[in-house]
């Protein structure tokens, strides 16, 4: 009786931490680090999708573990505004890096959320923007800036659509 009732105990034991082991296991892949090549959806130019946007944004496919980008903003014969732009790994945290008009150093974003469509980059200890939030819904990119500015929220946003 011992024996069936150990052999018992050591049977429930086994499958117990086997489905214990397995939601470990499911909840470490959810938090698996993130590749750069998970943004892979961000690569394109894209183009104005509205009358509200007038800049133009153009992300290389991810390359040896970065994405290189540019914004840029026309006017009737040259560029207004222009931002270089990256997205790399610093200390292993995906980080987006704004240089406004090429300034030096750049502003760096960690990552903090993502998705397979969403992305959200965050400072805060920027002065504007403190969020950069990108979000794919098929062919259309969108983007929006967020912060904190006098106590008052600001907010930008952009809706391209891909070239």
């Amino acid at each position: 009786m011992i024996g069936c009732l150990t052999a018992s105990c050591a049977a429930l034991h086994a499958c117990t931490t086997t489905r214990r082991d397995a939601a470990r296991d499911a909840v470490d892949q959810h938090k698996a680090p993130i590749s750069i090549s998970d943004l892979a959806w961000l690569a394109g130019v894209w183009d104005p999708a509205d009358e509200t946007t007038n800049a133009i944004e153009v992300w290389a496919s991810p390359d040896r573990g970065s994405m290189r980008g540019f914004s840029i903003t026309p006017n009737a014969d040259s560029f207004r505004f222009y931002e270089l732009l990256s997205i790399e790994s610093i200390n292993g945290t995906l980080t987006y890096l704004a240089s406004p008009r090429g300034r030096v150093p750049a502003t760096h974003f960690p990552l903090t959320e993502h998705s397979s469509s969403h992305a959200v980059f965050e400072n805060l200890q920027h002065d504007f923007p403190q969020r950069i939030i990108y979000h794919r819904e098929g062919d259309l990119l969108h983007a929006r800036i967020e912060g904190i500015v006098n106590n008052q929220a600001r907010t930008a946003e952009w809706i391209w659509k891909k070239r």
